[in-house]
């Protein structure tokens, strides 16, 4: 399958975290109690099928020395950090990108992945070893560290630190999960899925033990997002089409489409005045075109500019069709 990776809409506020983030949610989402916790966007917990998991999300070239080398100012390297969080029977994961040693990979074993079918590695004992010396000075609890540091695994992601390369991966994975990627929804759909993780990475809960269930994502969550997304996507192809129909004059139509932008700001008070003067009106679905000129002939003497009144019948006429087909 081959997914484009230009399109009209583009990706906003992409960085390598949110695209690992998004992988994990898009693959397991549909999973008994799945649920991700956004710390921040460094740091996940998922829970999938009574299993949690700890994961740290690292854009930066890792090396097994780096991995396990204090930071100055935290006095915690990135496994010491990860390592510090407790939950019996979880399992630990460092994400990286393929920028990973080359060197060390002789230190690291292939294993399946529960979570992400890609690289997943576990470290040789040797290397469980060192890294268990390395943390007694960060001062993590001797008990249960050993089992710890064994179920830590390595995850190489299939893709790099760079939007060309990861957003068709992620728009190919949510095709193959039978998400609507079709023409922008696939790309409006993860700059939404982008900006909820974005919300939920800010949210403190050590400042507001109430807010701690909205830094979650859950399946509830994932389903909005992508049904929402393909329903917005849906009403826009049906306003263009009618729009098309109706065989403006192209300065006329540029407005239209404009206006469509300002309908729920700008316009909501006029829409809604309009709307309620229509609210029994039958639809012709022969013919939207004839039907949109004719209603807005009958409104003209309110002397509303045009390319608004066509903008505001057509998106009420697009309502009432989608009411129309629901009943059906």
């Amino acid at each position: 399958m081959t997914i484009d990776s230009g399109g009209s809409v583009a990706i906003k506020g992409f960085n390598y975290q949110k695209a690992v983030i998004a992988y994990i949610a898009v693959l397991n989402y549909q999973k008994d109690g799945f649920q991700i916790i956004i710390e921040n966007q460094d740091d996940a917990e998922v829970f999938a099928e009574n299993n949690k998991f700890f994961i740290q999300i690292k854009s930066e070239k890792l090396s097994l020395t780096k991995i396990g080398k204090q930071d100055k100012n935290t006095k915690r390297s990135i496994l010491g950090k990860l390592l510090d969080k407790n939950f019996p029977g979880a399992a630990y994961k460092i994400v990286t990108t393929n920028k990973f040693s080359e060197a060390d990979k002789k230190h690291l074993e292939k294993v399946a992945g529960m979570l992400v079918p890609c690289d997943v590695f576990k470290y040789s004992l040797e290397q469980q070893q060192k890294f268990e010396e390395a943390l007694k000075v960060e001062n993590l609890p001797c008990a249960g560290l050993k089992d710890k540091i064994g179920k830590s695994l390595l995850v190489i992601s299939p893709f790099e630190d760079k939007l060309d390369t990861a957003i068709p991966f992620l728009l190919g994975v949510m095709s193959d999960r039978n998400i609507c990627i079709d023409g922008n929804k696939g790309r409006a759909s993860l700059t939404e899925l982008f900006t909820q993780i974005d919300i939920k990475s800010e949210i403190d809960p050590n400042k507001h033990q109430n807010l701690l269930s909205r830094k979650e994502l859950t399946k509830a969550n994932l389903d909005k997002i992508f049904v929402e997304v393909d329903k917005e996507a849906f009403r826009s192809d049906l306003r263009k089409e009618i729009l098309d129909e109706c065989n403006l004059p192209k300065a006329i139509k540029f407005k239209v489409i404009r206006e469509f932008f300002n309908l729920y700001t700008i316009h909501r008070s006029l829409r809604r005045k309009i709307s309620e003067q229509l609210e029994q009106v039958s639809i012709d679905t022969s013919n939207e075109a004839a039907q949109v000129k004719i209603l807005c002939d009958g409104l003209s003497a309110d002397k509303t500019d045009k390319p608004i009144l066509y903008a505001i019948i057509i998106d009420i006429l697009v309502d009432k069709i989608l009411e129309h087909d629901s009943d059906c």
